[in-house]
């Protein structure tokens, strides 16, 4: 708000007994500065002969006399945005002490603005484990200030006041506060404080499970907890049974080994997280049943049991033997795994019959898919994950049992010599190469086939979803490994539980994540998925990302039908031919809904160029690169069922037999499409080239 400030003479007033100076003319104020103006007139008509000097009025309570031959003067040291009252009167002498003066003449400006100087004593009033109350002061040039600017934790807000209660924050926490002064058209340097929000008590540890259970050991694992978890220092952990006391120890990791346990006893596991001044939150708890015992070597009924299992192997091996050379056998030998134990490539033309024979066989289809599991449990041992159990990034992981391999996992560029920033958990995934094909014999003699499918170039990353803490380095991964295509296949909650931090903005709005800005400009909504750009923008630079979110896939199952996620592979394989550049795909781990979508989109361009078809080994080499891909046999059938399906349709298939849109039962995808993208791509192709969005209009 600008200030007046008057100078008008009070006490120099003409005497009537005696003849006054006459007025000055034409008052002229020309600003020079911000704080500084020159004052200029003109000698008075009448009665100018006997003028002794001049005096000028500005202010409150300043002035300044002028020698008489001098008709101008330089104010100095004036306060920005403030209107300023001059006035101007001549002076004469009457003789002793008297002095005469003319009728003050006077004019009016305001001077300009400028910038605010720096705000003082930046102080924290208050601290809480959830808030901060900060005060600052004015300086220099108070009238230019239209508001002040405060930012933290790369959020920003504009107020008026000189005080401001920052809430939403994380306990435990040390925050750096900056405050600018902000004028019209400029602000002030920043002043910042730093301030630590004080300790609260952790919520429960979420996501408790027992794995590995023997007749002695436990092996516990959880996530951190959803509330205070900042404060978390360490947890602990309790187990009883029925008989004996409680017993506990302290871990500062998010997993523990429960050793020395009585065989076939039921244990209650309480786990709780502890903070940094010893409050222990409220336990999570969980019910275990350790294994029994072996049998002894020597007991009466060992020579039964050798004799049921000589039995039992004798008559499968006939079985196996008998199927394998009828041609239904769907185990038969790999060469690069034992003898007898790796299904083979199945024909297309009797994939057909042999996949409805398996659909209709659970027992068969979950034979397979625990050989499957049995296969990938050695992979640890020669795929190590060390990086992400290190301590720093333990809490970037969103399960504990899910870290990506050292050898495949995507490494981000190193901030500031902290080599714990290039973690993320994300996995590179390879895509299908055309070039792979089978080379088999028939009848009882092993099948030897060469890995195929999944042995392509790098083409996905396959991720968590982002938590609250790794959305900044969400974003550095898409920027940093020129990711064109974002699919999403999970919701943020599910079954009342987090699973995806919402990483990007609203429609039309921005979102500030570490030193990128995301915009979403575009939002079209179908019946199965959403389909949106988004826009980043870092340091004056920006780059377009389309967003696909399937919203009709639940955790750990799969989608309702077949039909709705073979037209969403083909709108995501359309978007990957169009762009150039990595896939992110993510569900909440990046694994079960993650890895079944990347193996369908592998096989959907395997069956347009080849003549036989191998889900097991195409989820086998997925897992050798992420662990867990493909989570449950409900979705390992689910492929199944998805490529019995598209080998139905002769449109999805041969292009060039798609149907009309007035034959389509969803014209809306078929406008879409325009095309099958599973179509081997021509020569030249340009994927792995890079370039930025330049257009200025898409903000």
């Amino acid at each position: 708000m600008m200030g007046l400030v008057t100078g008008f003479p009070n006490r120099w007033m003409p005497n009537p007994d005696t003849t006054a100076p006459g007025k000055v003319k034409a008052v002229l104020l020309n600003k020079t500065s911000a704080v500084s103006m020159d004052v200029s007139w003109e000698t008075p008509e009448f009665n100018s002969t006997c003028i002794t000097g001049y005096r000028v009025y500005w202010g409150v309570d300043n002035s300044a006399a002028i020698a008489d031959n001098m008709l101008h003067y330089h104010i100095d040291d004036l306060e920005a945005c403030t209107e300023y009252n001059v006035s101007v009167v001549a002076m004469a002498e009457q003789g002793g002490a008297d002095t005469l003066s003319s009728t003050s003449v006077s004019n009016q400006t305001t001077t300009d603005v400028a910038t605010p100087g720096k705000v003082g004593n930046l102080t924290t009033r208050e601290v809480t484990a959830t808030s901060l109350n900060i005060s600052w002061l004015p300086t220099t040039h108070q009238a230019c200030i239209t508001g002040y600017t405060v930012c933290w934790d790369s959020r920003c807000t504009n107020i008026r006041d000189q005080h401001y209660l920052i809430q939403a924050l994380l306990p435990c926490t040390e925050y750096s506060v900056w405050v600018a002064a902000v004028a019209d058209t400029s602000s002030s340097d920043s002043v910042d404080i730093k301030s630590t929000t004080t300790v609260a008590v952790p919520g429960p540890v979420i996501d408790l499970q027992a794995a590995n259970t023997t007749s002695q050991t436990v092996d516990m694992m959880w996530t951190q907890p959803r509330t205070n978890w900042t404060c978390v220092k360490e947890y602990k952990v309790c187990w009883k049974d029925g008989s004996t006391a409680q017993t506990c120890t302290i871990t500062d990791n998010t997993s523990y080994t429960i050793t020395h346990l009585m065989a076939a006893t039921n244990y209650s596991v309480q786990v709780g997280a502890l903070n940094v001044v010893g409050e222990l939150s409220a336990f999570s708890d969980i019910s275990i049943f350790t294994d029994t015992l072996p049998l002894a070597p020597h007991t009466p009924v060992t020579p039964v049991i050798i004799a049921v299992i000589v039995i039992l192997t004798a008559g499968i091996s006939a079985t196996v033997l008998y199927m394998h050379c009828k041609g239904i056998l769907l185990w038969p030998p790999n060469k690069h795994l034992d003898p007898g134990v790796r299904p083979p490539p199945i024909p297309l033309k009797t994939f057909d019959g042999q996949c409805r024979q398996l659909l209709d066989t659970p027992s068969r289809l979950s034979n397979e898919y625990q050989l499957l599991a049995t296969l990938c449990s050695d992979i640890s041992t020669t795929q190590p994950s060390l990086v992400g159990q290190q301590i720093d990034n333990r809490k970037k992981n969103r399960y504990v049992n899910i870290i990506p391999y050292d050898a495949t996992r995507v490494k981000l560029d190193i901030i500031g010599g902290d080599y714990a920033t290039d973690y993320i958990n994300a996995s590179f995934i390879k895509g299908y190469s055309s070039e792979e094909e089978y080379i088999a014999t028939q009848g009882p003699k092993e099948e030897t086939c060469r890995d195929h499918d999944a042995s392509g170039e790098e083409e996905y990353i396959a991720t968590q979803g982002p938590k609250e803490e790794t959305c900044a380095d969400f974003w550095r991964m898409v920027y940093q490994h020129n990711v064109k295509l974002i699919v999403m296949v999970t919701q943020f909650e599910e079954q009342n539980k987090m699973k995806c931090h919402r990483y990007f903005p609203p429609l039309r709005e921005n979102l500030v994540i570490g030193d990128f800005v995301v915009r979403c400009t575009t939002e079209l909504s179908f019946p199965m998925y959403t389909d949106r750009t988004l826009v980043i923008h870092k340091n004056g630079r920006k780059k377009s990302v389309k967003h696909l979110h399937f919203q009709e896939w639940p955790d750990f199952g799969c989608p309702e039908n077949t039909h709705s996620m073979l037209q969403f592979c083909s709108t995501m394989r359309q978007h990957i031919e169009d762009d150039a550049g990595l896939t992110v795909v993510h569900c909440s781990a990046g694994v079960g809904r993650t890895g079944t979508l990347i193996a369908l989109d592998i096989l959907l361009q395997h069956i347009k160029e080849n003549k036989k078809i191998d889900i097991f080994n195409t989820v086998y080499q997925l897992r050798q690169q992420r662990t867990n891909m493909v989570q449950t046999e409900l979705q390992y059938k689910y492929i199944y069922q998805c490529l019995l399906e598209a080998l139905q349709d002769a449109a999805f298939i041969h292009p060039g037999k798609l149907s009309s849109p007035a034959q389509s039962p969803e014209p809306i995808y078929e406008n879409m499409l325009g095309h099958s993208p599973y179509e081997k791509l021509v020569k030249g192709d340009t994927r792995g080239k890079y370039s930025f969005n330049t257009n200025s209009s898409i903000l």
